[in-house]
């Protein structure tokens, strides 16, 4: 077993004792390796060409997470969508970008993750997603996702 030793100011030390506490993980290094899980999901999130976001469940807005290593991961080339828009929304969501930043319309929302869902599970959760915000998709896609639901 090899042994890595930190140092970090006083402010920094009540910071890691206050989130051992708040999370019940019991000791530094438990802390310590949930956030190396978690960093290593978001990396491999990334590798995978998805963006690592938090959602406020009151307004629906969208936050891409900002830290250091993440940008520097190099996300694959995006695959070219289809030309038109492939289910039908008014509604949209809210940027958490700033003040002048327009919303989003929630079909072009609904169109990415459509477009980029690739296994059943994801198909399936698109599905839900765009059923649950009383959107309609569009038949040539229903059935590229039913299709891949289908595929287990």
């Amino acid at each position: 077993m090899t042994r890595i030793n930190f140092e970090v100011d006083e402010k920094q030390a009540r910071y890691i004792d206050e989130l051992v506490d708040q999370t019940s993980l019991k000791t530094k290094v438990n802390l310590f390796n949930t956030a190396l899980t978690l960093f290593e999901w978001a990396v491999r999130e990334r590798q995978a060409g998805r963006a690592i976001c938090s959602q406020d469940v009151n307004n629906a807005a969208i936050r891409e997470i900002e830290m250091p290593g993440l940008p520097q991961i190099k996300r694959p080339a995006i695959r070219q969508p289809v030309s038109e828009p492939v289910l039908r929304s008014t509604r949209s969501h809210k940027r958490s970008d700033g003040p002048d930043e327009p919303p989003v319309p929630l079909h072009q929302v609904f169109y990415l993750l459509i477009n980029y869902a690739e296994t059943p599970q994801q198909a399936k959760e698109v599905v839900d997603v765009v059923k649950a915000f009383g959107a309609e998709i569009k038949p040539e896609a229903q059935e590229k996702l039913e299709a891949m639901i289908n595929s287990k």
